[in-house]
């Protein structure tokens, strides 16, 4: 279960890059 966590990881990225705070 850890690549899925990792795959969470990059996915929480891309909406940090999408929509900045």
């Amino acid at each position: 279960m850890v690549y899925i966590h990792r795959q969470a990881a990059c996915f929480y990225v891309l909406l940090q890059l999408f929509h900045p705070s």
